[in-house]
């Protein structure tokens, strides 16, 4: 099923040019989608901060590499989009008046 972190993610990357394969539907441990980005299709599989594999997903993705995204930067790792900063990093303070 397409949870929060699907929704979120997934039109972020669309933004960039990212190509999506929904197969969130499909289950039986099927990855969520399919991500084409620079001649390459990269499996994802969405889960929230706390989310955890179920058996079926782990037995299927044991067959081929599947990347887990819990964040949009989890999703820009995966498939080797950098923007040249770290989002993550607090910005210098300020000096002067």
């Amino acid at each position: 099923k397409k949870d929060e972190t699907q929704k979120e993610i997934v039109p972020q990357l669309q933004r960039l040019g990212v190509v999506f394969m929904d197969t969130s539907s499909v289950g039986s441990g099927c990855p969520d989608g399919f991500a084409f980005w620079r001649d390459r299709w990269i499996a994802l599989e969405f889960k929230t901060g706390t989310g955890k594999l179920t058996e079926a997903q782990r037995d299927a993705h044991a067959l081929a590499p599947v990347f887990i995204i819990r964040s949009f930067e989890d999703a820009c790792h995966a498939l080797g989009i950098s923007f040249g900063y770290d989002r993550g990093r607090a910005a210098p303070a300020k000096t002067g008046a």
